[in-house]
């Protein structure tokens, strides 16, 4: 029982990471002028 627990909990903390991470990006992007050369930054998720 703790396994599933534990499990359905580490699957969350993951998922909230993700979007951390993910508002990280767009807060770069916007923050970030838009010019000519400057790459966007994109998050890839792994297909698991």
């Amino acid at each position: 029982m703790l396994d599933r627990l534990d499990a359905a909990l580490r699957f969350q903390q993951e998922a909230l990471n993700l979007r951390a991470q993910r508002q990280e990006i767009l807060a770069a992007n916007i923050a970030m002028p838009i010019r000519r050369g400057i790459r966007r930054a994109i998050l890839i998720l792994p297909v698991s």
